[in-house]
């Protein structure tokens, strides 16, 4: 007989005993949550995991949306990884770089500093709505670090591998979709069908990525004119590039 463990679902106000090694995913599958808006992690024992992770031991679990402030951190990080993965398709011989949050939003450009064009950007937009649609997986794995250097070597990932060693560990995690890594420093959403809403638009040399409003995630935030900042900024990646320090 399958081993079995008892959870306590803070959403519900019930207790269901599941068997050892279920995912969140399932078990929330197996829950009465109503929600108008998808589920995009959980706490477990107070600590936030992804759908895809595994319960071992009895556990209280919270499911949140994108409305909760780490849910939406969850959404913010899964859409730029779908961005980083429709640049890779469309423009792989290109360094492109999210820059800095700007209002709720990220501003990202590429590294060769030339304004991107009405028709890049199309591009852009079109082939992450077909990520979108793809319901790509996405996936964490734990590996030993200078294994996932390798392979951030062979995508030419200078900044990851420079981030990675920043922070020197023998095992970090790395997460995949379809054919392409990244590296983030919090959960992703279990594919890439859970995005709903986005927008890009042109700003300055590069793109400014809209993201939902948390409060209200059917509408898009405000583009938020930061031109003070952005020209500081501007001023500060000059500085690094000229002292060859990476602004990533």
């Amino acid at each position: 007989m399958q081993d079995r463990v008892k959870v306590l679902c803070q959403n519900t106000a019930t207790e269901v005993e599941v068997e050892m090694g279920i995912t969140l995913g399932e078990l929330l599958s197996r829950l009465d949550i109503k929600g108008q808006y998808p589920i995009l992690a959980a706490y477990v024992n107070n600590r936030l995991k992804e759908l895809n992770s595994r319960l071992f031991k009895p556990a209280v679990v919270r499911f949140i949306d994108i409305t909760h402030f780490e849910g939406y951190r969850v959404y913010q990080r899964t859409i730029s990884f779908i961005l980083h993965k429709a640049v890779w398709d469309l423009y792989d011989n290109r360094k492109f770089y999210i820059r800095h949050s700007l209002g709720r939003g990220f501003y990202c450009e590429f590294d060769d500093d030339k304004p991107i064009t009405d028709e890049e950007i199309e591009a852009l937009r079109k082939r992450m709505q077909e990520i979108i649609a793809s319901r790509y997986p996405i996936h964490r794995k734990r590996l030993q670090t200078k294994e996932i250097n390798g392979i951030y070597e062979q995508f030419g990932f200078e900044d990851k591998i420079a981030l990675l060693n920043t922070r020197p560990r023998l095992y970090s995690d790395i997460y995949s979709m379809d054919d392409i890594v990244g590296y983030f420093y919090g959960a992703l959403a279990p594919s890439t069908s859970y995005i709903h809403l986005y927008d890009l638009k042109p700003y300055y040399n590069g793109i400014y990525i809209a993201v939902p409003c948390r409060t209200a995630p059917d509408t898009l935030e405000s583009q938020v004119a930061q031109d003070k900042m952005f020209d500081v900024f501007q001023e500060y990646k000059h500085w690094v590039d000229v002292m060859g320090v990476s602004t990533v």
